[in-house]
């Protein structure tokens, strides 16, 4: 901060707009990111971010968060993307892993992820960071983007993972499907509301 601003905040004079600008810049991913995760400047509630959603959390997402997700299926860089700092930082020239973001304008099927065995699972991401997800949580996460999407095309294969025998899978798929009546025919369909 610079002399004159530092001497007119102390008396009590408003700083200039172009601070306030900067400040609006400088903590645009406040206002930027779909969850509200970021609550205030430099404080993250992990449980409405989505990277915390699609690549930590091993349970269930929350349905309120699900529709905010978007078609994001392994992380999110909205904040980063936004940050004014980072726009100064240069990019590798060659991506560090293979798929290092998988998020709506990436190259996966989302569809082709719901069919996805544990063997093409490793062979495709093996050295990357989607592991930290499993193919478990990749394929819960590609049910919550199809549901998101709306997609008739996704029906058939949605439909298909109500028989999948991981039960993260299952409910999120019925959500995808259902949305909230899901909830109430969780406890029919899976004996149990809690994988839901």
């Amino acid at each position: 901060m610079d002399t004159a601003r530092a001497n007119n905040n102390q008396l009590g004079i408003e700083p200039r707009l172009a601070a306030k600008q900067e400040l609006w810049i400088l903590f645009r991913c406040i206002e930027e990111c779909p969850t509200g995760a970021i609550v205030a400047p430099f404080v993250l509630d992990n449980a409405r971010c989505i990277s915390y959603q699609t690549i930590e959390n091993r349970g269930i997402i929350p349905l309120e968060i699900r529709p905010l997700i978007g078609n994001w299926v392994f992380g999110c860089d909205i904040c980063q993307d936004v940050c004014p700092v980072n726009r100064k930082a240069q990019k590798p020239l060659q991506p560090i892993h293979k798929t290092e973001a998988i998020h709506p304008t990436g190259t996966l099927d989302l569809i082709e992820l719901l069919e996805l065995t544990e063997e093409k699972f490793q062979e495709q991401f093996q050295g990357t960071s989607v592991m930290r997800t499993k193919r478990v949580g990749l394929q819960k996460n590609a049910c919550v983007a199809l549901g998101n999407d709306r997609n008739e095309a996704a029906v058939p294969a949605l439909t298909s993972a109500l028989s999948s025998p991981e039960p993260l899978v299952r409910g999120h798929a019925a959500g995808a499907l259902w949305g909230e009546i899901a909830t109430f025919r969780g406890v029919i369909i899976f004996g149990n509301s809690d994988q839901i």
